[in-house]
């Protein structure tokens, strides 16, 4: 019914990982597989939705309405079980920011924050805010899945003021189990933790694993809030459309007043009408996409599980895969290096906590997987044939 298989030339609409790709030096033969939006179209009814809005000829201040808390809602309920309210939801212009925002309201100079390395970059950043020092909570790679080391989050948390999680994990594909959760959730009670659940991802889970929100493990706890968006699931990240759930009023109206000194700009008007036309109209497009992502990621899994040399974790959710290269022995600058020159870009694992990894996107028409795939292998037999 939807055509994931077209290949869609964007080097022409100011798609950020290819204006990138460019001012990293590469030509335009070079494919980049590094920031993580999918080379795919939205669902048709988000396209026509926006294209309505756009007749209208305001696009002046707007103001999110009862109709766009319900998809919100609706869509939480329905696909993940999770209940919130109206009232707990805080719109930001993405995740970073609102993440941003929660940390200014709640660190003061001198505290600790924990995060659960190798992590989607930002997270390193957040030490910029204030005067604060980040405890990286290392993840441990353990019959070839990543696991967390609870003993070391239980030392850091007795000195932390608030842990980041990221689940679905970026970049590992890791999507925490219930039991993995219900463990953070007995450190933070104990200690005392803000919990600032990146959960950005949480619409991509693949064969059979199961995605739980953070909140419906912690019961009445104050001190958890969830981000989450349409941006990811429907390829809309553009429109910089994300909310907070917030559930504890005192915490929120403290977001709330940091929010109005920080001057952070209003809701994009073509954000929500896009995130009520994809979260109302579209399960049909997301169930296909699903389906077709789940096909090249166990395609990349099964042809990647053939070259020696190298480690990774068959990805549970997101449409990232992270590849170990440590074991080749080869300085990262070389390795990417022999990429570019096999004509595929990847996200150097440096900014992510591991400098011999690299973080592979995996949301693209099968063809440019397969591309993919042969260019990898071949890069890595010249990487080999160095040592």
């Amino acid at each position: 019914m939807f055509d994931f298989d077209e290949i869609i030339d964007r080097r022409s609409l100011s798609s950020a990982k290819y204006e990138l790709s460019r001012l990293a030096g590469n030509d335009d033969s070079v494919i980049p597989f590094t920031m993580a939006d999918m080379d795919f179209k939205t669902a048709p009814e988000v396209k026509a939705a926006c294209l309505k809005r756009a007749d209208k000829d305001f696009y002046s201040y707007t103001k999110a309405g009862d109709d766009v808390y319900e998809a919100i809602i609706n869509w939480q309920k329905d696909m993940h079980e999770l209940d919130i309210k109206k009232e707990w939801i805080v719109f930001t212009p993405g995740t970073v920011p609102g993440l941003d925002l929660l940390i200014r309201s709640i660190i003061e100079d001198g505290e600790k924050i924990i995060i659960q390395t190798p992590v989607y970059p930002p997270f390193f950043k957040f030490s910029n805010l204030k005067n604060m020092e980040i405890l990286e909570n290392k993840l441990i790679f353990e019959d070839d899945k990543y696991k967390i080391d609870f003993e070391d989050l239980e030392e850091k948390a007795k000195e932390a003021k608030a842990l980041v999680l990221c689940n679905p994990h970026n970049p590992v594909g890791r999507v925490w189990t219930k039991p993995e959760l219900e463990k953070i959730s007995e450190i933070a009670y104990k200690h005392n933790l803000y919990i600032l659940s990146d959960e950005m991802h949480q619409d991509f889970t693949f064969n059979g694993n199961f995605y739980t929100p953070i909140m419906r493990v912690f019961k009445n706890y104050e001190k958890v809030v969830s981000f989450m968006a349409p941006s990811k699931t429907f390829n809309i990240a553009g429109l910089t459309t994300s909310y907070a759930i917030i559930p504890d009023d005192d915490l929120r109206a403290k977001v709330n007043d940091v929010a109005s000194k920080s001057l952070m700009g209003g809701v994009n008007p073509f954000g929500l009408c896009a995130l009520k036309a994809a979260y109302n109209d579209s399960r049909d497009w997301y169930k296909e996409m699903i389906k077709y992502l789940e096909g090249n990621i166990n395609y990349v899994s099964e042809e990647f599980s053939k070259i020696d040399g190298i480690k990774f974790q068959k990805p549970e959710g997101t449409y990232l895969i992270w590849v170990d290269l440590s074991d080749l022995n080869c300085d990262p600058k070389k390795m990417h290096e022999i990429f570019i020159k096999n004509k595929i870009f990847l996200s150097d694992g440096t900014t992510f906590g591991d400098k011999y990894s690299v973080r592979i996107n995996l949301a693209y028409p099968r063809k440019i997987i397969e591309f993919l795939v042969e260019r990898f292998n071949k890069s890595i037999e010249e990487i080999k044939a160095l040592s």
